[in-house]
């Protein structure tokens, strides 16, 4: 911030004062950084409005409280219009702010007595919003006055017949678009407080996950729209779906097939037969439309940089030979005027694609990689005739003649009877198993990569070397959710608050250690352990049988709460790859000798075997292993 927006804010938080004026931009941020510092100690002591940290807290409402809320949608800047699912009631609200904290007045209630408004959209001078209810539900528009809305509620569509059961609504062109969760569609609204006309936009009613023209859903719900882009959530697929008009595309096309027309690039059976100066004004037009393509993205964008395709347009670089192409193309043109203009006619706008340069200076080279000046001059009138006639439309196939300018050695000639025959070789039949086996290693090893060139690099993606509908997400589980239910939605989100609000008894990546069959097991856990949770998930450390402070990573798995018996500091440990380290001293502590399950001091042994039968007596002995050092338990 600058100085003046530093003097600004203090001012509007009234901690501004005359003295102030000579204070630096240092001190006056520390001023208010002060400030701010102390109210958000008493915002998070609080808890129920928005503060400026990264949570989103709760919004205060000072005059009354909304049980469920639900639609929501903007007016300006400082108001808010939304919906209660429970009672239908609509209000709207006018948001204060004193820089840290937001809270919300109430200035107007609508009671529509209309339950389940999901979805609201603020169009023109009007509020529409959709009602998912099956008695008294479907789309509705409410009239703003000024900054009031009108008390009377106009039905435009009811639930039941055209639409089966609304749910999303989003303002798309004109009208509306809308999502009919129970016929699986998505539909258009024109003509609203007139004909009120309702259209099927896209998917054809059936349940399913294709795309395309006939596109399938399983539950269409809420919607957005971005220009003429509908975005759809699916939630009973768990998924995002994308509606877009191919028209755009079709546009496209028809100048890409304007363009290759005009070059001459076209299928066999098909001619062009415009003259030289209507295919230049062709690709004038299409040189135009990449410049608006261009223009109306920077628009949408903001972008000010070069274009170099990922945003939707053709690549700078393509533009700039598409401009270069029609500038030589209009050079040549009026050089052929100039010096000959019935050569017109004879002129092949097609070979002009070539790189015509190139192919000269090859020609001129011919035997002679660096030949001399009056070398150079001698083949040019040659070299410049056997181009000619490749950029004419000459009435003779060329490169067939005695003549050709390709170098050809004195000894090159060979008899057809001379050239050495290849015999065919002998079929044979793979076997099954030979054919499965190749299957295996191309599918190892036989992929192909796909080479990436500069172009390439700017322009494309690149997520392998498989098309990108071989990455995307597989289909999903179906669970369709009954958005009619409320009390059941109310349930299921208060019990997930509750879950949600359990105490962490231990935080994920946590080390703990347990007992599994009698042996010492570190594990890490993968996620946080809550009150009454009875199993938890973790990454077991099994330890190595020689070395018994090393513990090795094996297999993911879930463990007991109940079997923890302590956890182990991050900073006690060393971990190299895959192992965890223990020191001595904590390996002891862990694991006391009463505990070590088959180690025991000579002792405790002496002890104990006085208390078996005589039977278990030599059993026993065999069986336990002593202690070597009294200050280190080898367990082996």
């Amino acid at each position: 911030m600058t100085i003046k927006q530093l003097q600004k804010a203090l001012k509007d938080q009234g901690l501004w004062e005359n003295k102030d004026r000579t204070l630096k931009k240092a001190d006056l941020q520390q001023k208010l950084q002060k400030w701010i510092k102390d109210n958000q100690v008493s915002t998070e002591s609080s808890g129920n409005v928005i503060g400026s940290g990264q949570k989103a807290k709760k919004l205060e409402i000072m005059d009354h409280e909304i049980d469920a809320p639900a639609g929501l949608c903007t007016i300006g800047a400082d108001k808010l219009i939304v919906s209660d699912l429970k009672s239908g009631n609509i209000s709207m609200l006018t948001l204060t702010s004193n820089g840290l904290t937001v809270t919300a007045s109430t200035i107007q209630i609508v009671y529509t007595c209309i339950p389940l408004i999901y979805n609201m959209v603020l169009k023109d001078n009007y509020v529409y919003f959709a009602s998912s209810d099956l008695a008294k539900g479907g789309i509705f528009s409410i009239e703003r006055n000024g900054e009031k809305l009108a008390e009377n509620v106009t039905k435009l569509v009811s639930n039941g017949s055209d639409l089966k059961q609304a749910f999303g609504i989003a303002v798309y062109h004109d009208g509306l678009v809308l999502t009919d969760i129970q016929d699986k569609k998505i539909k258009l609204l024109s003509g609203m407080h007139r004909s009120n006309t309702l259209t099927d936009y896209a998917g054809v009613g059936k349940t399913g996950h294709r795309d395309g023209v006939e596109a399938e859903f399983q539950q269409p719900a809420g919607l957005c729209t971005e220009q003429g882009t509908i975005f759809v959530t699916d939630i009973a697929a768990g998924s995002v779906r994308m509606v877009i008009s191919s028209s755009p595309l079709v546009k496209f096309l028809e100048f890409l097939n304007m363009f290759h027309k005009a070059i001459g690039v076209t299928l066999p059976n098909v001619s062009n037969e415009d003259s030289f100066e209507d295919r230049i004004a062709v690709l004038q037009k299409v040189y135009e439309f990449l410049i608006q393509c261009n223009e109306r993205i920077r628009d949408f964008t903001g972008i000010n940089k070069t274009l170099q395709g990922p945003e939707g347009a053709c690549s700078a670089q393509s533009v700039s030979d598409l401009k270069m192409m029609i500038d030589s193309l209009q050079q040549v043109l009026d050089l052929v005027r100039k010096v000959k203009p019935t050569f017109e006619e004879r002129l092949n706008i097609k070979s002009c694609l070539t790189l015509v340069v190139e192919n000269l200076f090859a020609e001129m080279r011919q035997g002679n990689d660096m030949p001399l000046v009056l070398q150079f001059s001698q083949r040019f009138h040659s070299c410049t005739r056997e181009l000619l006639k490749r950029v004419t439309k000459s009435s003779f196939v060329y490169f067939t003649g005695e003549n050709s300018y390709y170098h050809r050695t004195d000894n090159s000639y060979v008899s057809f009877q001379e050239i050495p025959r290849m015999d065919l070789p002998v079929k044979k039949k793979l076997s099954a198993d030979q054919m499965s086996k190749l299957r295996c290693w191309r599918s190892e090893f036989g992929q192909s990569v796909r080479q990436n060139t500069v172009r390439g690099l700017t322009t494309k993606d690149k997520p392998g070397t498989l098309p990108l509908t071989c990455y995307e997400k597989g289909d999903t589980a179906v669970k369709e959710i009954d958005v009619g239910n409320l009390d059941n939605c109310l349930q299921k989100d208060t019990r997930k608050s509750n879950e949600s609000s359990q105490k962490i008894i231990l935080s994920n990546k946590t080390l703990i250690y347990l007992k599994l069959n009698q042996k010492l097991v570190v594990a890490k856990l993968l996620e946080h352990l809550v009150e009454l949770q009875e199993e938890v998930k973790c990454i077991m450390y099994h330890q190595a049988n020689l070395l018994p402070l090393q513990f090795v990573s094996g297999m993911n798995t879930k463990v007991k709460s109940s079997g923890i018996l302590g956890t182990i500091e991050l900073e006690d440990v060393e971990v190299e790859d895959d192992t965890i380290i223990l020191s001595v001293e904590l390996y002891t502590s862990i694991l006391p000798a009463k505990d070590a399950g088959d180690t025991i001091s000579p002792e405790e042994m002496d002890e104990e075997e006085e208390e078996l039968p005589k039977e278990n007596q030599r059993k026993s002995k065999r069986d336990r292993h002593f202690r070597a050092d009294p200050d280190f338990i080898y367990n082996c």
